[in-house]
């Protein structure tokens, strides 16, 4: 599912090319809700896990899109990655998540350009406005901010295979666009369309808090 984009000149929305989307939220509130209205689910994620989540992240969203945008993209690619791991059905750890081939195209898959592993990926290599988004959208989850996205899939149609949006993909545009899950902008072929794949539908995961490292703190 790989994301990444040439950057090019930022170019104006209008009626043609604007994307449906969530109200847009610089940040999120960072107030802790009271014990009783957490989430009774909770997964926990150790400091690699959050390293490799942050690479992931990082390889999907396009920095160059405006501040709004990118922030809900980024979000949204956090939190279909931390569902794959709540629903039980992708792999114990996200690093084990983002290391399916051709789940994340720029880590593991038979493209030139691919790192092979999350691990493979250097520090160097990550986003640092993505970095930000998603330590900050971490921390907010963590302290019981809901998650902006439920679903386990998404989809660039303008980089999936005709295969692939035979098979799935074109379902979850469907549904994006129904639902307003959909981040970026269509007119730089930069956007996500985020929902559940058909044959996955019914196994998103019940609404979970995330547990961060004791001492984990955004950089």
């Amino acid at each position: 599912m790989d994301m990444s984009v040439a950057a090019p000149a930022v170019i104006p929305q209008t009626a043609a090319t604007k994307v449906h989307r969530r109200p847009e939220v610089s940040k999120p509130a960072m107030v802790a809700l009271k014990p009783g209205r957490r989430a009774e689910n909770q997964v926990t994620v150790s400091r690699q896990e959050i390293t490799d989540l942050i690479k992931a992240t990082s390889t999907e969203v396009d920095a160059s899109l405006p501040e709004a945008m990118r922030i809900l993209m980024s979000r949204a690619v956090v939190d279909t990655i931390l569902n794959r791991k709540a629903s039980g059905l992708f792999g114990d750890t996200v690093t084990a998540i983002v290391n399916q081939p051709w789940a994340f195209s720029a880590i593991s898959s038979n493209l030139p350009y691919a790192y092979g592993t999350v691990g493979k990926m250097p520090d160097s290599a990550i986003k640092p406005l993505v970095r930000k988004d998603a330590e900050t959208w971490l921390k907010a989850r963590a302290a019981g901010v809901p998650a902006q996205e439920s679903g386990l899939n998404f989809a660039n149609p303008f980089f999936s295979s005709e295969r692939s949006k035979r098979q799935w993909v074109n379902e979850v545009v469907r549904e994006a666009e129904a639902s307003g899950h959909v981040y970026g902008d269509i007119s730089r072929r930069s956007v996500h369309y985020h929902g559940t794949a058909p044959g996955l539908r019914g196994q998103e995961p019940k609404p979970y808090t995330i547990v961060l490292p004791d001492g984990w703190s955004p950089r």
